[in-house]
């Protein structure tokens, strides 16, 4: 797109003779279509190199932002199912971590706050420092639950996905996140007015402030991760241990069809890297965790195919898992493709004679000792003798029961080539090179 064509003149012309440009203008258009033209083929060769460059040193948010129109929707990625995934996903995590805090705060009023006030009215004479110092803690405990269900899954892929793929959606997730942040802020807001007495604008302000502070700290995240960490481990571990021993049967029993997964149909484009291999070599399963379970190549079904069936360009493969492995099998699809071969035309095959002469080193060589092939990469497809035919050749390997008849050698009922006679006029097949 950078080029300026000839179309520009006739633009720069007609500004001309219009009087709405000066005669300056016209050599400055003449001069930039020259330049552009020349660095043209340069920049389209530079192109794909320096998207690479940028997308590899670019921030993930910036380059994904870039690309997000080039992916797309993946193929049978469903907008509903990502929806449907998301939000049960967002309200679990609501529940759970809003059932740990609202725990934490009715232990925390229950058994720590009268103490605190018992031991602030003989300090102070009033129970005033108490209920702070209460709060405090009660805050401090319940941070990583209450930053947990705010910030967790807003760096999912389904939201990543739902973010890029249609700009419709970024309202509702934004809603979402506003949603949770309420609700965090209706836990801070009950404790401190249950322990103080400021105007509930004030309060407000401060139930703002620490969960603004619970979001940007990095150490407040370190630490809910880890408590989550340990909170799944310890809740999971007798199930885990019950699985082990054969005691416990997988919660997926009996209820398999209903797993989010499902059947999705990918193209392989003719420039693909997977051409040529093997689904053994593909590593679909280890890679992505998904199975093929059928090849349609033209008017043809390979069901279940086995590890050494073969990528043909144009198959179309159906592979069965989950919204995420499909969409990252399509990615994958659209990103290993062979890259094009810029001299294809200088390898192009053309037929050429070449009359040996008496000081030619093929005399009195086969075509095997000769390193016409091994050598300078061309292929001997016939010799001239002066006949009204070529003669074709017939390559065998030499041995030591050979004899030469009007220039072949015969090796049983075999015979191969070598070249004795001097004027002989080799055709070769070879590159213009």
């Amino acid at each position: 797109m950078a080029q300026v064509g000839e179309f520009a003149f006739i633009i720069a012309t007609l500004g001309l003779s219009m009087g709405v440009i000066s005669n300056f203008l016209y050599p400055v258009v003449v001069a930039v279509s020259v330049v552009t033209t020349f660095l043209t083929p340069y920049m389209i060769r530079g192109a794909e190199p320096t998207y690479e460059f940028l997308l590899r040193y670019l921030p993930k948010q910036w380059a994904r932002r870039i690309t997000h129109i080039d992916v797309g929707t993946p193929q049978n990625l469903s907008s509903d199912n990502l929806w449907r995934t998301l939000i049960k996903a967002m309200a679990t995590n609501t529940l759970i971590y809003g059932i740990l805090s609202a725990a934490t705060i009715a232990i925390m009023f229950s058994l720590v706050l009268p103490v605190m006030r018992h031991l602030s009215v003989e300090l102070t004479g009033n129970h005033w420092a108490g209920n702070a110092v209460c709060g405090l803690l009660t805050i401090l405990l319940i941070a990583p639950f209450l930053r947990a269900f705010v910030m967790k899954k807003n760096h999912s892929e389904e939201f990543k996905t739902l973010w890029t793929q249609n700009r419709i959606n970024r309202l509702p997730l934004l809603f979402t996140i506003l949603v949770r942040m309420v609700v965090a802020l209706a836990f801070i807001f009950y404790i401190c007015n249950y322990l103080t007495r400021f105007t509930n604008a004030l309060m407000i302000v401060i139930a703002i402030g620490v969960l603004t502070l619970m979001i940007l700290s990095r150490g407040m995240k370190r630490r809910s991760i880890r408590l989550e960490r340990l909170f799944v481990q310890n809740l999971r571990s007798r199930e885990i241990a019950a699985q082990v021993r054969g005691s416990r049967k997988p919660l997926f029993e009996g209820h398999l069809l209903d797993r989010n997964i499902h059947i999705g149909e990918f193209e392989i484009p003719e420039d693909s890297s997977w051409i040529g291999k093997t689904l053994h070599q593909l590593k679909l399963r280890n890679r992505f965790g998904t199975h093929v379970s059928s090849i349609l190549r033209g008017s043809h079904r390979l069901n279940i195919p086995r590890g050494n069936t073969v990528v043909f360009p144009g198959d179309k493969i159906q592979v069965i898992g989950n919204d995420r492995q499909l969409a990252a099998i399509s990615e994958t699809i659209r990103n290993e493709i062979r890259p094009e071969d810029n001299d294809i035309e200088k390898r192009e095959m053309i037929l050429q004679q070449i009359v040996l002469s008496a000081k030619s080193p093929f005399i009195g060589k086969s075509l095997k000792d000769s390193g016409i092939r091994d050598q300078y990469n061309c292929m001997v497809v016939g010799i001239d003798e002066g006949q009204t035919h070529i003669t074709l050749i017939n390559i065998a390997l030499p041995d030591r029961r050979r004899h030469t008849v009007g220039g072949r050698r015969k090796r049983g009922s075999k015979e191969y080539t070598s070249c004795q006679r001097v004027g002989f006029k080799i055709t070769f097949n070879t590159l213009e090179n």
